[in-house]
C-alpha cells in the first residue's frame, strides 16, 4: 500500500486526501491536538508518529519563523534604545 502517488500505476489513492489534509493543517498553523482529534485518533501520539515526516518540517517551518520574530525583536529594541539614547543626550 502506498501512502500517496503511486507513480507505478499512476493513480492516486484516497488515502493520500488524509495525508494532504494533515499537511495542510499543520501548514496553517493547526495544532496538532486539533488535527488529531478532527482524524479520530484516541490519542495525539498515534497522529504524531503516523505524520512525523510531516511534523518535523512543520518544526523546522516554526523554527525559522521563531529566528525571524527574535530577528525583528533585537532589531525593534537596538532601534529603541538608540531613540531612547538620543533623546536622553538631547536633555
Amino acid at each position: 500500500m502506498t501512502r500517496t502517488w503511486d507513480r507505478a500505476s499512476g493513480r492516486f489513492h484516497f488515502h493520500s486526501l488524509r495525508h494532504f489534509h494533515v499537511a495542510y493543517l499543520l501548514f496553517q498553523g493547526i495544532e496538532l491536538y486539533t488535527i488529531s482529534k478532527r482524524l479520530g485518533h484516541s490519542n495525539m501520539m498515534i497522529t504524531a508518529k503516523k505524520y512525523a515526516y510531516l511534523v518535523d518540517e512543520y518544526k523546522a517551518k516554526s523554527d525559522r519563523q521563531i529566528e525571524n520574530a527574535m530577528d525583528n525583536l533585537s532589531r525593534t529594541t537596538g532601534q529603541q534604545l538608540d531613540n531612547k539614547m538620543t533623546f536622553i543626550n538631547f536633555r
